[in-house]
Parts: C-alpha cells; sequence; structure tokens
C-alpha cells in the first residue's frame, strides 16, 4: 500500500452532478433507512447499485495506476476491480449499526479494490515467515478461513450512525491510503523466504493502524505474498549485480570511491524505472531505501 493524492477536481460528473439513477436511489435509500431499525435481527442494508458506473471505475483507476488501493495488485484483467467504500455502506461487523449508507455517492469514500481485499475470502495468510516447504504447502492447499474486510471497520472515538452525525469525530484504525501514509505505518521484511508487510513499531508496540490494515485486507496472504516474491527475486538479482560490479574494485583501489559512486548511481536508476504503475511499488520502495543505505553505509566507512 504507498500514499496516492486523491487530485483536486478528480470527482466524475456522474457523482459530482448525479442524474435521475443516482438521485432516485438516493431518495429510495433515505426513505429505507428512515423507517428501519437497524437493530432489529432481521436487518438486511439497502442494495445500491447505480454507483457502479463505468465513468467512476476509470476516474480510480487512472488514479490508482490501474492498482489495487490496498495491496497495489494489478486489476484490470479478470473483472477482478471492484468499487470499494473505504466506509463500509452496508453495515459494521460486530456491531449494531446500518452502515455509512449516506456515503455510497460520496467519491472520497471511494477506492479501487481488488475482490481478495474487499470481500471475504477464503485464503491462507502468514503472520511470520514460514519456510520454503511449508509456504508451498500452503499455496497448493485449500484454506478454510476467510480472510478479507467486507463490513470490517474498527475506530477509536465516536462512531458515526446518522448522516448528520460528525465523521471527523471517528478516527479510523484502517489506512485509506489517501488520507493517511501507509509508509507511517507499515515496513516490509523482504530479506526472508516470503515479503511480508509488518505493522511499524512504535515504543516497542505494533502501530495499531498498520496492525489492523495488515489484518482487515489480508495482506499477507499466501497467493498475493507469492506474487511479490516473484518481484523481489527480480529486485535482488539487480541488487547482486550492482554488489559484484562493485567487488570488482577493492576497497584500497584509487578508482574504488568512483566505482562506489557508480553503484548509488544505479541503485538510483533502479529506484526510478519501477514507476508507480508497477505493482507492489511501496515494498520495491522499501527495497530501495536499504539498498541505497547499505551503499551510503559503505561510503561513510570509507571516509572514516
Amino acid at each position: 500500500m504507498r500514499f496516492v493524492a486523491r487530485p483536486a477536481g478528480s470527482e466524475p460528473a456522474c457523482l459530482s452532478n448525479p442524474g435521475k439513477a443516482i438521485r432516485d436511489e438516493k431518495r429510495s435509500a433515505a426513505k429505507y433507512y428512515f423507517r428501519l431499525d437497524y437493530t432489529a435481527p432481521e436487518f438486511k442494508s439497502f442494495k445500491f447499485t447505480a454507483y457502479r458506473m463505468h465513468e467512476v471505475s476509470i476516474a480510480l483507476a487512472d488514479i490508482f495506476r490501474h492498482k489495487c488501493a490496498y495491496c497495489e495488485r494489478d486489476i484490470r484483467a479478470g473483472g477482478d476491480s471492484e468499487i470499494e467504500h473505504f466506509r463500509p455502506k452496508g453495515g459494521v461487523e460486530g456491531e449494531a449499526h446500518p452502515g455509512y449508507w449516506w456515503l455510497t455517492y460520496s467519491w472520497l469514500n471511494m477506492l479501487p479494490s481488488c475482490k481478495s481485499c474487499n470481500q471475504r475470502r477464503l485464503a491462507h495468510v502468514l503472520e511470520n515467515a514460514v519456510s520454503p516447504e511449508e509456504f508451498d504447502r500452503l499455496l497448493n492447499s485449500t484454506p478454510t478461513v476467510s480472510h478479507g474486510k467486507q463490513n470490517y471497520f474498527p475506530i477509536a472515538g465516536l462512531r458515526a450512525v446518522h448522516r448528520k452525525d460528525d465523521l471527523t469525530a471517528e478516527d479510523p484504525l484502517l489506512i485509506d491510503p489517501t488520507i493517511r501514509d501507509p509508509a507511517d505505518h507499515l515496513t516490509w521484511d523482504h530479506d526472508g523466504p516470503q515479503v511480508l508487510v509488518k505493522p511499524r513499531m512504535i515504543e516497542g508496540v505494533p502501530d495499531r493502524y498498520g496492525k489492523e490494515s495488515i489484518k482487515a485486507y489480508a495482506l499477507n496472504r499466501v497467493n498475493l505474498v507469492h506474487r511479490r516474491i516473484a518481484v523481489m527475486k527480480t529486485l535482488r538479482a539487480q541488487r547482486t549485480r550492482v554488489l559484484q560490479r562493485l567487488a570488482r574494485t577493492a576497497q584500497d583501489d584509487p578508482g574504488w570511491h568512483a566505482a562506489l559512486h557508480d553503484a548509488l548511481e544505479d541503485a538510483h536508476f533502479m529506484r526510478t524505472a519501477y514507476g508507480e504503475d508497477q505493482e507492489f511499488t511501496a515494498m520495491a520502495a522499501a527495497f530501495f531505501d536499504d539498498f541505497e543505505a547499505e551503499l551510503h553505509g559503505m561510503q561513510v566507512a570509507a571516509a572514516a
């Protein structure tokens, strides 16, 4: 997950100036919830459909470079792209809550998501790295536990229940990557056999936003980790090649500083070549940060 600024003026016209279909659905939903007891066991949320407009999907895809806002997987193929409501419109898991139905057509509440992040689906999820043999076993076995966001939406503060409630009284514990920079809350373990995203440690305690987001979006589900490993293998191979070229010049050689400078330029080129349209750019950025820090460490040690 990476921070993505939602451009000013990016709201599609079908939302900023809605047509009859959306206006009618908004009125129907308001009437439905006005007379509905959402605390009753038989409560069923209103079925919205008019928000699924091609214009909305295209606008979200353009902002997020055709990637899932949460896992950064390319979602152009296979009908895997969904318009996700950050604050869930259909209810809140574990609470008697009608859902944030009044935000169904709010542009600021919409994100592009893959079905595996947005829905509750069967998946193996890793909490820690496992042996390659165990990883292959999980990859090829049938999961029995469902993971994914769906209506899970934990907050700190005061929950908004009605459309006139103050949303600013809520502090969502899930990361909306257009509001909160994921890099402040997530870190990467990219040296082990798997590439896992972890919550940052804050004074010895896992960051709450990072921890809840990893859980909600199932960011370490095995099939997703498998795809990240393939990208990381390429990045590791490129790093190894740069270090091997650098090692051809001994540190006491007059040309070593020039070779180190070239290595740093190679690392920077690797970073710039891995653009925002690529999958898993947050993972790659963390890898490049560590690689450049490694090279800068050599530079400092040589100067000492």
